[in-house]
């Protein structure tokens, strides 16, 4: 069994002012990372509120970021779970609080490729300096890396003084694998102004090995069905339960006219039409659903709402 390698002598490094250096060069992979707060708020109270991160992005190209936190201050706690996945081409916000959760379903057509929405690690941590070799040929999480001992680092989610880390980098030196951390100061991400000890870890994992992001069941129910088209021309698609909301550069009447050529190769029957102006209603039909469309005239274009109702 191949033991680590104690270092002949010192060996220093500079060190990352990204701790996401290097990302960009691998097909797939997951990050976990977790922030912790103890201290007191600006009453004197007790406050330990930790956060818990999730950041990944998979071989087919989809991506999510899952931010769940727990605050406890005088006893009470609060605990919130907010997911936000990309995948084949729609954007998913997930919400979970108090035993309930909600999802919903927005276009990301007009979003540049693997762009992220909320928390990412560089958001969290700040620069990692002053790196010291202290152990060489350490395997974690299936990389080989050498583990350094930092100097000085920042938090760009807080503020620090005193502190204490270690580093495991791979041995080009070009990804953080594994990151740990302690500090006296301010977290303003999770406690404002309050002053305490701060603990984080972050940890990559599953290095070219994330084959795909699967969604919650809450969201399952708002990918796009195959039997309501939307034109090639929308922007900003909102979906939530059987609402469906966009907008397009097209006139009403072209919205009209799409639906009314589209819907029927799907199966759908048209049940009523009509116009007020430049609005247009229709209403379509198929088996026990019904769907309901209004186009009315906007700054450029038209903007869309879609219902759709079973049963009754």
């Amino acid at each position: 069994m191949d033991r680590p390698e104690q270092p002949n002598s010192a060996q220093q490094l500079t060190g990352f002012n990204n701790i996401q250096s290097g990302l960009d060069t691998l097909d797939s992979y997951r990050i976990r990372y977790a922030i912790q707060f103890e201290g007191k708020d600006e009453d004197g109270k007790e406050l330990k509120t930790t956060a818990d991160f999730l950041s990944e992005i998979a071989q087919t190209g989809d991506q999510r970021v899952r931010m769940s936190g727990t605050q406890l201050s005088d006893s009470n706690p609060v605990t919130t779970n907010i997911e936000i996945i990309t995948l084949g081409g729609v954007r998913y916000w997930y919400a979970e609080e108090g035993g309930s959760a909600q999802c919903i379903s927005l276009s990301s057509n007009e979003l540049p490729p693997n762009s992220s929405p909320i928390m990412q690690p560089a958001d969290v941590f700040g620069s990692i300096e002053d790196l010291r070799l202290v152990e060489k040929n350490v395997t974690v999480n299936g990389l080989v890396t050498d583990r350094y001992q930092v100097q000085q680092a920042s938090l760009n989610a807080g503020q620090v003084g005193e502190f204490s880390g270690e580093v495991w980098l791979t041995q080009d030196g070009k990804l953080v694998v594994k990151y740990i951390g302690s500090a006296r100061g301010k977290l303003l991400l999770l406690a404002g102004d309050s002053e305490g000890s701060i603990n984080w870890e972050y940890q990559l994992e599953s290095v070219n090995d994330v084959a795909s992001i699967q969604l919650p069941a809450e969201c399952e129910a708002q990918k796009p069905l195959d039997d309501i088209p939307i034109p090639a021309s929308a922007k900003d698609r909102s979906q939530i339960s059987g609402l469906i909301t966009f907008t397009a550069d097209d006139a009403p009447a072209a919205i009209a006219e799409f639906y009314e050529a589209e819907l029927p190769k799907l199966g759908w029957a048209k049940a009523d039409a009509s116009e007020l102006g430049d609005m247009r209603t229709l209403e379509f039909t198929k088996q026990d659903r019904t769907l309901n469309i209004t186009v009315t005239p906007a700054d450029k274009g038209s903007s869309v709402i879609i219902l759709e109702k079973r049963g009754g």
